[in-house]
């Protein structure tokens, strides 16, 4: 996944895997993201971290180039929730069957097919 040092970035999803595997995700990222996301609203305004759960208007308000990250195993199911919010980059981690290693970031807008080759 490319980006510029000055892009926002956002994890989407603050379950147990976040928890478990925020180190190795900001490992394979090469930086920490500047928020994160999570649909229960309970989350919001809850920092992990150091970094602040934003509310749903708060995403929607950020830059059309910021960067989605979806840190959760459910990002196939759910990642229809930001393709229509006019965000440029949605992306997904990219889990070993451990869950506690990353193998990479992927494009989510992409097919499966397009993703092996």
């Amino acid at each position: 996944m490319k980006y510029n040092p000055d892009d926002t970035i956002v994890f989407f999803g603050m379950g147990k895997l976040l928890e478990k595997c925020y180190s190795n995700m900001c490992g394979v990222l090469g930086r920490k993201p500047d928020f994160f996301y999570d649909n229960d609203r309970s989350k919001w305004g809850q920092v992990f971290a150091g970094i602040r759960c934003l509310s749903q208007d708060e995403l929607i308000a950020l830059p059309e180039n910021s960067k989605i990250i979806f840190s959760t195993r459910l990002a196939e199911k759910i990642h229809w929730q930001v393709l229509g919010r006019r965000f440029d980059s949605v992306h997904a981690f990219i889990f070993e069957r451990s869950e506690s290693s990353i193998k990479g970031i992927y494009d989510i807008t992409r097919t499966a097919v397009e993703r092996e080759n």
